[in-house]
C-alpha cells in the first residue's frame, strides 16, 4: 500500500485524479448513507427492500474510495504516524467487510438451508461499523498529536464520535435513542461530505499546479 501511494505521487494527474474520485466518492457516501438507514427497516415494500440490499453494498465502497484516496494523500505522514496509518487502513477493513456482508446478505439464504448458520455469518460480518468507526476516531486523534497535522484531523474525529454515537443509539442497543440515532446517523453523513469536499478541492487545486 505504501508502493502504491508512493507510486500515485510520482504522477501528478493520476494523483489528482485519486483524489477528486476519492472525494466525489466521499460526498455520495454521505449523501447515500441516509438514504440507506431510511429505506431499511423491518416491514418495508419489496421494491426499497431491494433499494437498502444495494445501498449496503455500494455506501461501504464508496467509504473505501474516500478512504483510499486520504491515504494517498497523506501517505507521508501517515507513515511517520504509525496510528494514523493504521486508522485509515482499519476503518479500510471495516468498509471492506461492510461490502462483503451485503453480499453474503444477498446470497446466503440461497447458500445454506438453515438460518442459524445464516445469521452466525452476518452476526460476524456486524463487526464491520465498529471497525470503521474506531479506524476513523484512531486516525483522527493520531493525526491531532502531531504538529504537523493534516487538515481533515478534526473532521475524522468527529465523524469517529458520531459513529459510535450512531452505534449506540441504534434501537434495540444499550442506549437506544431514535431520533438522537437519527441526528447521529446525520452528522456522520456531512461528515464524510466535507471530507470529499476537503480531498475534491485538493485534487482540483494539484491538478492546476504548474509542474516543477
Amino acid at each position: 500500500m505504501k508502493r502504491a501511494a508512493r507510486e500515485v505521487r510520482t504522477s501528478p494527474t493520476a494523483f489528482s485524479n485519486l483524489l477528486r474520485a476519492g472525494g466525489y466518492g466521499a460526498v455520495l457516501a454521505g449523501a447515500l448513507f441516509p438514504v440507506w438507514g431510511y429505506v431499511h427497516h423491518e416491514g418495508a415494500p419489496l421494491y426499497l427492500d431491494a433499494t437498502a440490499h444495494v445501498l449496503a453494498f455500494i455506501v461501504p465502497v464508496l467509504f473505501m474510495v474516500g478512504l483510499a484516496a486520504l491515504y494517498a494523500r497523506y501517505a507521508r505522514r501517515a507513515a511517520r504516524l504509525r496510528l494514523g496509518e493504521t486508522g485509515i487502513i482499519l476503518g479500510s477493513i471495516g468498509s471492506a467487510l461492510g461490502a462483503v456482508r451485503a453480499l453474503v446478505d444477498m446470497v446466503v439464504p440461497s447458500l445454506y438451508p438453515h438460518d442459524a448458520v445464516s445469521g452466525r455469518i452476518l452476526l460476524l460480518l456486524d463487526v464491520w461499523t465498529p471497525t470503521l468507526f474506531s479506524g476513523l476516531l484512531l486516525a483522527g486523534l493520531a493525526f491531532s498529536a502531531t504538529s504537523k497535522a493534516p487538515e481533515p484531523r478534526k473532521v475524522l474525529v468527529a465523524m469517529g464520535s458520531f459513529g459510535w454515537g450512531y452505534l449506540f443509539t441504534n434501537p434495540g442497543n444499550m442506549f437506544e435513542a431514535r431520533l438522537v440515532h437519527i441526528g447521529f446517523g446525520l452528522l456522520f453523513s456531512l461528515g464524510w461530505v466535507t471530507l470529499g469536499l476537503m480531498l475534491w478541492g485538493r485534487g482540483s487545486q494539484q491538478a492546476i499546479e504548474p509542474r516543477a
